[in-house]
């Protein structure tokens, strides 16, 4: 029977035990989460600092310098004037301090040496409040819907745990739709006129070579769900302060051209179709450099490039279906993906050439058993809804959001999750290092220092600022349980085989490959 939620969970109540205690391997994480209850998982992870941060909580030495004026001491012994020099050293609760007393001496210089964490400064009251911007209409409009879903709820959740250091949080929503220039509009106002604290979402490549200068000039947090500061494949931006970036655009193709040369080892040519700008580009360039390394042979036939948020294929599909091609390549990842798999199997694309429909899972639930043939090669970028199993955080939050919204989560809801818990993460350890509450670029230095479990497992940022997570990606399949396609076999891809290390160019990397 087809059905539209997951079947019901057993919640355990056994308490989450050190999960937060310590910094884990992704396998030892996994594995411990398998054994711990949903409810009590949530809790830990969004609720307390004490665990995961405690280990950092240690403050560095201060040295104090006062000055103390007393009269002159004189000492009258056999008609002789004495002048005495008094060392004398007092044990305080906490501190110790030594006193230098020179006499008759008018200026006496205390030093204290002061070790231990230093006195905590008292939170703000108010709230914290964070700018949440995506495309709210428009064929890319599903996935960051899913992503600003996904934010309400890890709102909901810490709101409910007592906030961030005692603050609640507010969200303020922003349209990522229309011109370059208005999305900049906004960002200043939210920064600005809003006051928020960081600016949190954003998805287009066009966004973020925006946003990434913008955020340095106006010193304003921006973590970015999906976009990047990539021009083709050359980073813009590689020692931001406040700008954190998406994983790098082409990991889609990477992991596709891997899987590619695993699943149609005997393809020999291959069309593209892919949106007209940065994004689309930079997706073909790597999956042909890469599928070479595995598949010298193999020819790139045909490239394909329709304006971004098409809605209407058929001429485009009319061309693929005449070169024949073994293989097409797309990295359409929003409403437009499902549009393009639907009117290519109209007319039978997919009989005639295999598929590496590189980030289509990140609108997973639309793509129906009705017009999604199996044996399709699928992204999901950062997070499969069903992977990894065992891990309560992802159970507890599939669960939550298909009661709110009906339908399932796709991976824009892990980036969303992970930048909240990364900014969360950071607050905390700062002010515990500092004692007050930190600026935001205390803030932005530490986002690079923590690592913090999300839907996919545990997530963190790289030194430039670029988010590292694993892939996922599979071949589409027909399941009783789903009125959409599931993958299976799915496999994920870890992140040093998805984009060059810092300050590597990519065709620099491709050649370091076996």
């Amino acid at each position: 029977m087809e059905i539209g939620k997951p079947k019901p969970k057993k919640i355990s109540k056994e308490a989450f035990p050190e999960i937060l205690k310590e910094r884990m391997s992704r396998r030892e994480a996994l594995s411990t989460g398998a054994k711990i209850g949903i409810a009590a998982a949530i809790a830990a992870i969004v609720a307390g600092v004490g665990g995961y941060f405690g280990g950092v909580s240690t403050a560095p030495t201060r040295v104090a310098t006062q000055t103390i004026t007393q009269p002159a001491q004189t000492i009258t012994q056999e008609a002789q004037t004495i002048t005495q020099t008094v060392i004398k050293t007092e044990t305080l609760a906490a501190q110790t301090v030594t006193q230098t007393i020179t006499q008759p001496a008018q200026t006496i210089t205390v030093t204290q040496i002061i070790t231990g964490t230093p006195a905590k400064v008292p939170v703000p009251s108010e709230p914290l409040r964070f700018g949440v911007m995506g495309f709210q209409t428009g064929s890319f409009a599903p996935a960051s819907i899913a992503g600003m879903n996904a934010a309400r709820i890890w709102a909901d959740w810490v709101n409910q745990a007592g906030g961030i250091l005692g603050r609640k949080v507010e969200l303020i929503f922003e349209d990522e739709t229309g011109p370059v220039d208005v999305r900049k509009e906004r960002f200043t106002k939210l920064t600005v006129e809003k006051k928020v604290d960081a600016i949190i979402g954003t998805t287009a490549t066009s966004t973020g070579l925006a946003f990434g200068p913008l955020a340095e000039q106006l010193q304003q947090i921006w973590i970015s769900w999906d976009a990047t500061t990539q021009q083709g494949l050359e980073e813009t931006l590689p020692n931001p302060t406040y700008a954190f970036k998406s994983i790098n655009n082409e990991a889609e193709s990477v992991a596709g051209a891997v899987l590619t040369a695993r699943f149609f080892p005997d393809i020999r040519t291959v069309a593209g179709i892919n949106d007209d700008y940065s994004y689309g580009r930079n997706n073909l360039e790597a999956f042909m450099a890469i599928l070479k390394r595995f598949n010298p042979k193999v020819e790139l036939v045909k490239e394909l490039w329709p304006k971004p948020e098409g809605t209407d294929y058929t001429s485009e599909i009319a061309t693929l279906k005449a070169t024949k091609a073994d293989l097409i390549h797309s990295s359409f990842w929003s409403g437009h993906a499902t549009i393009f798999i639907r009117q290519a199997n109209a007319v039978g694309l997919f009989k005639d050439s295999k598929a590496a429909l590189v980030t289509a899972g990140g609108v997973l639930p639309t793509l129906k058993k009705d017009f999604t043939p199996e044996g399709l090669l699928i992204g999901c970028n950062s997070w499969y809804f069903l992977e990894p199993r065992g891990w309560p955080l992802r159970e507890a939050f599939v669960n939550e959001y298909v009661k709110r919204y009906n339908e399932f989560p796709v991976y824009e809801c892990d980036h969303a999750f992970f930048s909240f818990q990364a900014y969360k993460a950071a607050v905390e350890r700062a002010y515990e290092i500092k004692g007050s509450w930190p600026t935001k670029e205390e803030i932005a230095k530490q986002l690079t220092q923590v690592t913090v479990p999300s839907l996919s497992g545990y997530r963190s940022f790289r030194e430039d600022h670029v988010m590292l997570t694993s892939f996922w990606q599979g071949l589409s399949k027909h399941s009783p349980d789903y009125d959409f396609i599931i993958l299976d076999p799915v496999i994920s891809v870890p992140p040093e085989k998805l984009q060059p290390p810092p300050g590597m160019k990519f065709h620099d990397w491709v050649k370091t490959w076996a």
